[in-house]
């Protein structure tokens, strides 16, 4: 903050000390606005006593001309923004949090935001600005020095600013996405990543050592000695060995099942086989095929024995799918011939008969059912 009161070393005693006192009063008072003139000067630099009665007497006067920075034609309306602008961004700063900031970037990063990238530079812009506006010594002043920085002044109310303010008010980040999404979001958009930011991750660790729960999520693959032979539909005597309490059923059961005979090798029903095959089988053999692939799932132990349950059912395994997804549709297309290997896959499932088709503008031209260009590689129920 200066004023024109300032560095006036050139002055004698008795107006250096008015000038000082100046300078003092009014930085004591609080800024009410940007200066901005029509004037290119103010006073004149001296004048001349009056010749006709032949004085000669010449009067200093205090002036300045008016640097080009503080000139402007209409500085009514030009203080009437730079007001309107200092009130928008005060409140966003007394409004906002730094936590807020950080997990909105972190929902940026890890994509979790439609088209958050382009809002990737407005957040870190304003999280600057927001950090310097806490460290300063005057934030009084160090708004109304931002009041033309517009990254600043506009951030509240675009798309983004909407969004952590919602944060800010404590509504629940679903709900706050959602409604940011329906801002820049196609009707039919669909977040293909659930929200799961640091600040989330830190909450959740915190909760699971309330709950003495720390190791609990800590998985393995799970092996045969982690699973009950009591808890599965079949095992042969191989098999039942390998697994937890496999010795005792064997010894508790006594004697061998007796082996069903069967004259057809017709089909039968899944509970026939459940209800009188498997009750009663030694041995099972299985035909697995190439389109099972997408069926199979990897069973999950914890790394660490804990008595704590980490489910709600009454055993600590868990399970995921090959590949880490139960991806469905990307089974259907790879079972129909498509290419799921490519760096982008646009598919469309349906579950009828009716013939639907997808169209795309592309490089290469419009690719659709007409027109493959052999990139659209599979086109289901034409003709249905």
């Amino acid at each position: 903050v200066v004023t024109v009161w300032e560095n006036t070393g050139g002055l004698n005693s008795t107006y250096h000390a008015v000038s000082e006192r100046m300078d003092s009063i009014v930085r004591q008072q609080p800024i009410g606005n940007i200066f901005r003139t029509s004037e290119t000067r103010f006073g004149h630099e001296a004048t001349v006593g009056d010749k006709h009665i032949g004085s000669h007497h010449i009067w200093d006067h205090f002036w300045t001309p008016v640097d080009r920075k503080f000139q402007n034609n209409q500085p009514d309306a030009e203080r009437g923004r730079a007001y309107t602008n200092y009130d928008v961004l005060n409140r966003a700063f007394n409004t906002m949090r730094m936590d807020v900031l950080n997990q909105v970037s972190d929902l940026i990063k890890n994509d979790m935001l439609y088209r958050g990238q382009e809002h990737e530079r407005a957040v870190k812009g304003f999280h600057e600005g927001y950090k310097q506006w806490l460290d300063a010594h005057d934030k009084h002043a160090f708004v109304w020095q931002q009041v033309h920085n517009l990254g600043l002044v506009n951030f509240k109310n675009s798309v983004i600013g909407t969004l952590v303010e919602d944060l800010c008010k404590d509504v629940p980040i679903e709900d706050a996405v959602r409604m940011f999404e329906a801002k820049v979001a196609p009707q039919n958009y669909k977040r293909s990543k659930s929200l799961i930011t640091g600040k989330m991750v830190d909450e959740a660790l915190a909760k699971l050592s309330e709950l003495g729960m720390e190791h609990a999520i800590e998985r393995r693959v799970a092996v045969f000695q982690d699973v009950s032979v009591n808890d599965v539909l079949f095992v042969n005597n191989a098999g039942r060995m390998k697994m937890k309490d496999g010795l005792k059923a064997k010894i508790l059961a006594g004697h061998e099942r007796a082996i069903p005979t069967r004259e057809s090798k017709n089909n039968i029903t899944i509970d026939n086989f459940l209800d009188v095959i498997v009750p009663n089988a030694t041995d099972i053999r299985v035909l697995f095929q190439n389109k099972h692939l997408g069926n199979l799932m990897t069973l999950t132990a914890p790394a660490v024995p804990s008595d704590v349950p980490l489910f709600q059912w009454a055993n600590s395994f868990g399970w995921s799918y090959k590949d880490g997804n139960a991806d469905s549709i990307r089974e259907r297309v790879k079972r129909a011939g498509g290419n799921v290997d490519a760096k982008l896959r646009i598919s469309l499932s349906w579950f009828n008969g009716d013939d639907l088709d997808l169209h795309s503008i592309s490089p290469e031209g419009h690719i659709f059912f007409g027109n493959r260009e052999q990139i659209l590689d599979v086109d289901m129920n034409a003709g249905m």
